[in-house]
Protein backbone atom coordinates (compact mmCIF):
# COMPACT_ATOMS: atom_id res chain seq x y z
CA UNK A 1 0.00 0.00 0.00
CA UNK A 2 1.22 3.08 -1.36
CA UNK A 3 1.64 6.15 1.36
CA UNK A 4 -1.10 9.05 1.26
CA UNK A 5 2.01 11.63 -0.08
CA UNK A 6 2.79 8.84 -2.67
CA UNK A 7 -0.68 8.50 -3.80
CA UNK A 8 -1.17 12.56 -3.80
CA UNK A 9 1.78 12.24 -6.38
CA UNK A 10 0.59 9.84 -8.09
CA UNK A 11 -2.62 11.08 -8.58
CA UNK A 12 -5.69 9.89 -6.71
CA UNK A 13 -7.60 9.44 -9.32
CA UNK A 14 -5.29 6.95 -10.43
CA UNK A 15 -4.76 5.65 -7.64
CA UNK A 16 -8.31 4.52 -7.05
CA UNK A 17 -8.54 3.16 -10.44
CA UNK A 18 -5.37 1.07 -9.89
CA UNK A 19 -6.89 -0.23 -6.89
CA UNK A 20 -4.53 1.44 -4.35
CA UNK A 21 -7.58 2.82 -2.91
CA UNK A 22 -11.24 1.59 -2.58
CA UNK A 23 -14.11 4.33 -3.29
CA UNK A 24 -14.94 4.98 0.05
CA UNK A 25 -10.79 5.87 0.77
CA UNK A 26 -10.88 7.98 -2.26
CA UNK A 27 -14.02 10.08 -2.09
CA UNK A 28 -12.62 11.14 1.54
CA UNK A 29 -9.55 11.62 0.30
CA UNK A 30 -10.58 14.28 -2.64
CA UNK A 31 -13.28 15.89 0.04
CA UNK A 32 -10.06 16.70 1.89
CA UNK A 33 -8.35 17.89 -1.08
CA UNK A 34 -11.22 20.10 -2.39
CA UNK A 35 -11.83 21.55 1.64
CA UNK A 36 -8.69 23.30 0.45
CA UNK A 37 -10.57 25.46 -2.14
CA UNK A 38 -12.88 26.53 0.19
CA UNK A 39 -10.63 28.74 2.13
CA UNK A 40 -9.78 30.84 -0.66
CA UNK A 41 -13.06 32.78 -1.05
CA UNK A 42 -12.41 34.81 2.31
CA UNK A 43 -8.84 35.69 1.17
CA UNK A 44 -10.29 37.51 -2.23
CA UNK A 45 -12.18 39.98 0.02
CA UNK A 46 -10.55 43.32 0.09
CA UNK A 47 -7.92 41.87 -2.97
CA UNK A 48 -7.16 43.12 -6.20
CA UNK A 49 -7.67 38.93 -6.81
CA UNK A 50 -11.12 38.82 -8.00
CA UNK A 51 -10.91 35.10 -9.42
CA UNK A 52 -8.68 31.81 -9.19
CA UNK A 53 -9.17 29.60 -11.75
CA UNK A 54 -8.20 25.84 -12.56
CA UNK A 55 -7.98 24.83 -15.66
CA UNK A 56 -6.27 21.72 -17.43
CA UNK A 57 -3.46 24.71 -18.32
CA UNK A 58 -3.17 25.09 -14.95
CA UNK A 59 -3.92 27.80 -12.48
CA UNK A 60 -5.09 31.53 -13.87
CA UNK A 61 -5.43 34.15 -11.66
CA UNK A 62 -8.22 37.42 -12.27
CA UNK A 63 -8.02 40.50 -11.26
CA UNK A 64 -10.48 43.25 -10.28
CA UNK A 65 -9.25 45.06 -13.41
CA UNK A 66 -10.45 41.90 -16.01
CA UNK A 67 -6.59 41.44 -16.41
CA UNK A 68 -5.20 37.34 -16.25
CA UNK A 69 -2.30 35.18 -15.41
CA UNK A 70 -1.17 32.03 -15.33
CA UNK A 71 0.00 31.53 -11.47
CA UNK A 72 2.69 28.94 -10.46
CA UNK A 73 2.40 29.11 -6.33
CA UNK A 74 6.07 27.44 -6.64
CA UNK A 75 7.82 31.28 -7.40
CA UNK A 76 6.87 32.47 -3.87
CA UNK A 77 7.98 36.22 -4.41
CA UNK A 78 6.50 36.78 -8.25
CA UNK A 79 3.84 39.15 -8.57
CA UNK A 80 1.22 36.88 -8.89
CA UNK A 81 2.40 35.12 -5.73
CA UNK A 82 2.24 38.47 -3.73
CA UNK A 83 -1.26 39.85 -5.37
CA UNK A 84 -2.94 36.90 -3.45
CA UNK A 85 -1.05 36.39 -0.78
CA UNK A 86 -0.96 40.26 0.21
CA UNK A 87 -4.14 41.17 -1.63
CA UNK A 88 -2.62 43.38 -4.29
CA UNK A 89 0.93 43.97 -5.86
CA UNK A 90 2.83 47.91 -6.13
CA UNK A 91 -1.15 49.05 -6.58
CA UNK A 92 0.12 52.59 -6.72
CA UNK A 93 3.11 52.02 -9.27
CA UNK A 94 0.66 50.09 -11.55
CA UNK A 95 -1.59 52.69 -11.41
CA UNK A 96 0.91 55.29 -12.16
CA UNK A 97 2.68 53.16 -15.08
CA UNK A 98 -0.85 52.52 -16.37
CA UNK A 99 -1.55 56.44 -16.41
CA UNK A 100 1.66 57.08 -18.43
CA UNK A 101 0.99 54.76 -20.73
CA UNK A 102 -2.01 56.44 -21.40
CA UNK A 103 -0.09 58.70 -23.95
CA UNK A 104 2.13 57.00 -24.78
CA UNK A 105 2.78 55.32 -28.79
CA UNK A 106 5.73 53.11 -27.56
CA UNK A 107 6.37 51.98 -24.51
CA UNK A 108 9.33 49.61 -23.29
CA UNK A 109 9.93 47.60 -20.02
CA UNK A 110 13.10 46.35 -19.42
CA UNK A 111 13.01 43.27 -16.92
CA UNK A 112 9.79 41.94 -18.05
CA UNK A 113 9.29 38.91 -15.67
CA UNK A 114 6.15 37.66 -16.50
CA UNK A 115 4.51 40.96 -17.37
CA UNK A 116 2.54 42.08 -14.57
CA UNK A 117 3.15 46.12 -15.41
CA UNK A 118 3.54 45.16 -19.19
CA UNK A 119 0.04 44.04 -19.89
CA UNK A 120 -1.59 46.45 -17.89
CA UNK A 121 0.59 49.32 -20.19
CA UNK A 122 -0.89 48.09 -23.05
CA UNK A 123 -4.43 47.54 -21.90
CA UNK A 124 -3.92 51.04 -21.10
CA UNK A 125 -2.43 52.59 -24.07
CA UNK A 126 -5.23 53.80 -26.92
CA UNK A 127 -2.96 52.97 -30.28
CA UNK A 128 0.78 52.24 -28.71
CA UNK A 129 2.74 49.08 -28.04
CA UNK A 130 4.89 47.72 -25.68
CA UNK A 131 8.50 45.97 -26.26
CA UNK A 132 9.10 43.70 -23.32
CA UNK A 133 12.43 42.18 -22.64
CA UNK A 134 13.29 39.30 -20.42
CA UNK A 135 16.19 37.59 -21.02
CA UNK A 136 15.53 34.26 -18.69
CA UNK A 137 13.68 32.32 -21.49
CA UNK A 138 11.33 30.26 -18.91
CA UNK A 139 10.39 33.71 -17.81
CA UNK A 140 10.23 35.11 -21.57
CA UNK A 141 7.64 32.07 -22.05
CA UNK A 142 5.45 32.46 -19.16
CA UNK A 143 5.54 36.06 -20.21
CA UNK A 144 4.41 35.38 -23.76
CA UNK A 145 1.48 33.19 -22.24
CA UNK A 146 -0.04 35.90 -20.22
CA UNK A 147 0.38 37.99 -22.88
CA UNK A 148 -1.46 36.14 -24.85
CA UNK A 149 -4.04 34.91 -22.01
CA UNK A 150 -4.85 39.34 -22.20
CA UNK A 151 -5.30 39.17 -25.56
CA UNK A 152 -2.46 41.58 -25.93
CA UNK A 153 -0.04 39.64 -28.61
CA UNK A 154 -0.60 43.28 -31.09
CA UNK A 155 0.30 45.39 -28.37
CA UNK A 156 3.42 43.81 -26.82
CA UNK A 157 6.41 42.47 -28.81
CA UNK A 158 8.34 39.82 -26.39
CA UNK A 159 12.45 40.04 -26.29
CA UNK A 160 14.41 37.25 -25.08
CA UNK A 161 17.34 39.56 -24.08
CA UNK A 162 18.62 41.96 -21.68
CA UNK A 163 19.51 45.62 -22.21
CA UNK A 164 22.70 47.07 -21.09
CA UNK A 165 25.36 49.56 -22.08
CA UNK A 166 26.94 47.33 -24.52
CA UNK A 167 25.67 44.57 -26.85
CA UNK A 168 26.74 40.74 -26.48
CA UNK A 169 26.35 38.41 -23.82
CA UNK A 170 25.93 38.12 -20.17
CA UNK A 171 25.37 35.89 -17.11
CA UNK A 172 22.99 35.81 -15.73
CA UNK A 173 22.28 34.52 -11.46
CA UNK A 174 19.18 32.73 -11.05
CA UNK A 175 18.68 32.01 -6.80
CA UNK A 176 17.18 29.23 -6.01
CA UNK A 177 14.46 31.05 -2.80
CA UNK A 178 14.17 34.57 -4.38
CA UNK A 179 13.33 32.69 -8.04
CA UNK A 180 13.65 34.48 -11.17
CA UNK A 181 12.19 37.77 -9.83
CA UNK A 182 15.54 38.03 -8.94
CA UNK A 183 17.95 37.28 -11.62
CA UNK A 184 20.58 40.01 -12.10
CA UNK A 185 24.12 39.94 -13.75
CA UNK A 186 25.65 40.48 -10.16
CA UNK A 187 25.26 37.78 -7.69
CA UNK A 188 22.68 39.12 -5.03
CA UNK A 189 21.74 36.88 -2.87
CA UNK A 190 25.18 34.78 -2.30
CA UNK A 191 23.02 32.97 0.83
CA UNK A 192 20.75 31.11 -1.81
CA UNK A 193 22.21 28.67 -4.27
CA UNK A 194 22.31 30.11 -7.78
CA UNK A 195 22.36 28.46 -11.35
CA UNK A 196 23.82 30.61 -13.97
CA UNK A 197 23.03 31.09 -17.44
CA UNK A 198 24.05 33.17 -20.27
CA UNK A 199 21.63 35.31 -22.04
CA UNK A 200 22.06 38.09 -25.17
CA UNK A 201 22.14 41.61 -24.23
CA UNK A 202 21.57 44.49 -26.82
CA UNK A 203 21.45 48.51 -26.27
CA UNK A 204 17.98 50.92 -26.51
CA UNK A 205 19.99 52.76 -29.22
CA UNK A 206 20.96 49.79 -30.71
CA UNK A 207 17.02 48.65 -30.75
CA UNK A 208 15.78 51.71 -31.23
CA UNK A 209 18.64 54.05 -34.15
CA UNK A 210 18.02 57.50 -34.88
CA UNK A 211 15.91 56.57 -38.20
CA UNK A 212 13.27 54.94 -36.23
CA UNK A 213 9.94 56.05 -37.06
CA UNK A 214 8.44 55.86 -33.28
CA UNK A 215 9.88 57.71 -30.68
CA UNK A 216 9.90 56.55 -27.22
CA UNK A 217 7.59 57.77 -25.21
CA UNK A 218 8.23 55.92 -21.49
CA UNK A 219 10.73 53.13 -20.43
CA UNK A 220 10.17 51.38 -17.41
CA UNK A 221 13.53 49.57 -16.13
CA UNK A 222 13.57 46.81 -13.14
CA UNK A 223 16.24 45.06 -13.67
CA UNK A 224 17.79 44.24 -10.54
CA UNK A 225 20.73 46.79 -9.87
CA UNK A 226 21.92 47.22 -13.54
CA UNK A 227 19.51 50.36 -14.22
CA UNK A 228 22.21 52.53 -14.79
CA UNK A 229 23.80 50.60 -17.18
CA UNK A 230 20.33 50.11 -19.21
CA UNK A 231 20.44 54.24 -19.55
CA UNK A 232 23.78 54.60 -20.46
CA UNK A 233 23.01 52.00 -23.43
CA UNK A 234 20.39 54.53 -24.67
CA UNK A 235 21.56 57.81 -23.95
CA UNK A 236 21.04 58.74 -27.53
CA UNK A 237 17.63 57.21 -27.43
CA UNK A 238 16.85 59.36 -24.23
CA UNK A 239 18.38 62.95 -25.51
CA UNK A 240 16.17 62.39 -28.43
CA UNK A 241 13.17 61.39 -27.19
CA UNK A 242 12.96 62.81 -23.43
CA UNK A 243 10.54 59.19 -22.68
CA UNK A 244 8.89 59.03 -18.65
CA UNK A 245 11.16 56.98 -17.11
CA UNK A 246 10.33 54.47 -14.17
CA UNK A 247 13.29 53.02 -12.56
CA UNK A 248 13.18 50.56 -9.59
CA UNK A 249 16.41 51.93 -7.56
CA UNK A 250 17.69 49.82 -4.45
CA UNK A 251 20.98 50.93 -2.86
CA UNK A 252 22.52 47.74 -1.65
CA UNK A 253 21.71 46.30 -5.27
CA UNK A 254 23.30 49.51 -7.26
CA UNK A 255 26.20 49.37 -5.10
CA UNK A 256 27.00 45.68 -6.54
CA UNK A 257 27.25 47.21 -9.68
CA UNK A 258 29.86 50.12 -8.56
CA UNK A 259 27.45 53.00 -8.30
CA UNK A 260 24.76 55.06 -5.85
CA UNK A 261 21.09 55.76 -7.00
CA UNK A 262 22.39 59.19 -6.94
CA UNK A 263 24.28 58.83 -9.87
CA UNK A 264 21.29 58.63 -11.99
CA UNK A 265 19.66 61.27 -10.76
CA UNK A 266 22.72 63.49 -11.59
CA UNK A 267 22.78 61.19 -14.65
CA UNK A 268 18.92 61.92 -15.76
CA UNK A 269 19.38 65.60 -14.61
CA UNK A 270 21.37 66.58 -17.69
CA UNK A 271 18.70 65.65 -19.51
CA UNK A 272 16.26 68.09 -17.44
CA UNK A 273 14.61 65.14 -15.75
CA UNK A 274 13.10 65.32 -11.97
CA UNK A 275 12.67 62.82 -9.59
CA UNK A 276 9.81 61.59 -8.10
CA UNK A 277 10.11 58.78 -5.42
CA UNK A 278 6.60 56.40 -5.97
CA UNK A 279 5.23 55.86 -1.81
CA UNK A 280 2.76 53.98 -1.04
CA UNK A 281 -0.13 56.43 -2.47
CA UNK A 282 1.93 59.44 -4.15
CA UNK A 283 4.52 60.90 -5.62
CA UNK A 284 7.11 63.26 -4.00
CA UNK A 285 9.92 64.80 -5.16
CA UNK A 286 13.43 63.34 -4.46
CA UNK A 287 16.57 65.04 -4.58
CA UNK A 288 18.87 62.70 -3.03
CA UNK A 289 18.81 58.95 -1.92
CA UNK A 290 19.92 58.07 1.07
CA UNK A 291 19.89 55.86 4.09
CA UNK A 292 16.14 57.29 5.15
CA UNK A 293 14.42 57.25 1.82
CA UNK A 294 12.35 54.51 2.33
CA UNK A 295 10.61 54.20 -1.34
CA UNK A 296 12.46 52.20 -4.31
CA UNK A 297 10.73 53.04 -7.44
CA UNK A 298 11.20 56.36 -8.40
CA UNK A 299 9.93 58.61 -11.59
CA UNK A 300 12.03 60.15 -13.61
CA UNK A 301 9.89 63.45 -15.51
CA UNK A 302 10.05 66.54 -17.28
CA UNK A 303 8.15 69.25 -15.17
CA UNK A 304 7.03 71.52 -17.53
CA UNK A 305 6.12 68.76 -19.90
CA UNK A 306 4.44 66.61 -17.98
CA UNK A 307 2.89 68.63 -15.43
CA UNK A 308 -0.60 67.66 -15.61
CA UNK A 309 0.36 63.67 -15.72
CA UNK A 310 2.16 65.13 -12.42
CA UNK A 311 -0.40 66.43 -10.73
CA UNK A 312 -3.09 63.81 -11.21
CA UNK A 313 -0.80 61.26 -9.46
CA UNK A 314 1.21 63.71 -6.89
Amino acid sequence: MKSSEDLLLCGLRDAYEQGDLNREQFWKTMRDQHRRLAAYPPLLEKSEVAAIRVTDAGLTVELDSGLKFFWNPENLREPVSVAVNHGTYEPFEGRLLARCAERASLAVDAGANIGWHAIRMAANMTCGRVVAYEPVGETAAMLHANIVLNGLADRITVVCGGLADRAGSGELFLPSDTGHVGASLRNLHPDEAASRVVVRLSTLDEAFPADASESLDLLKCDVEGAELSVLQGGRAVIERHRPVLFLELLRKWSSAFGYHPNEVIEWTRTFGYECWAAGTERLRRCEVIDDSTPETNFLFALPERDAAMLAEVC
